[in-house]
């Protein structure tokens, strides 16, 4: 996706707030390890317009957010058995 002329975003989701992900954004300027993160939680008047398959996206974008083919759940109970 492209984010107000910074660049590509790829994206982390808290199942508890699918809607509002924590995206990490591309720039160019900007090395990986310094990659700007927003958090749409955070941020109501943001919001993802759409979104691109890994393949749609040039390889150097692809190679900067490192997207992973599978996306794991983790859910936990938010009480503790007695």
């Amino acid at each position: 996706m492209r984010w107000a002329g910074l660049g590509w975003a790829g994206l982390g989701m808290d199942p508890t707030q699918a809607l509002k992900p924590t995206l990490i954004l591309y720039d160019a300027d900007i090395p990986k390890q310094e990659a700007l993160i927003v958090d749409l939680g955070q941020e109501p008047k943001l919001a993802i317009v759409r979104s691109l398959r890994p393949a749609q996206l040039p390889l150097e974008v692809l190679e900067y957010l490192s997207p992973r083919r599978n996306l794991n759940y983790h859910i936990e109970p938010n009480h503790k058995p007695a």
